[in-house]
């Protein structure tokens, strides 16, 4: 198995199963980076939301940022859009307003992975 240092791992849940699966997945990391002395770090979680006023989904998102902290669940959140859904049909677009609504969207949250991992290379070298 082969991995770069830009390796992305994307869990799906539903209800409150998800902050029981990243909790999951962090003790895997932590166990196994000191295991095989490997070199990664979690960058952050990202939240993905079914619903953006959904009670569910704001009780999982204030959850994953009371077991995991401010700092680790991102504050770009990507809400469920159709227009998502229509650019595996039509390819990515930039034709109207949703389709740049869908690009903004995933361009700050971009922008905040990219300062996350910068944060994590300049405490690297302090």
């Amino acid at each position: 198995c082969e991995t770069n240092e830009n390796t992305q791992l994307a869990i799906t849940t539903k209800g409150f199963s998800a902050v029981c699966s990243v909790r999951l997945i962090l003790a895997i990391y932590l166990i196994y980076k000191d295991k095989f002395n490997l070199n990664i770090d979690v960058v952050g979680i990202l939240p993905v939301l079914q619903n953006k006023k959904g009670t569910v989904d704001n009780a999982m998102l204030n959850m994953a940022k009371e077991s995991f902290g401010d700092d680790l669940v991102f504050k770009s959140v990507i809400p469920h859009m159709e227009r998502i859904k229509r650019f595996d049909i039509t390819g990515i677009t930039d034709k109207d307003r949703f389709d740049r609504k869908v690009m903004q969207t995933y361009e700050i949250a971009t922008n905040e992975f990219i300062e996350k991992i910068n944060t994590l290379e300049d405490a690297k070298h302090e």
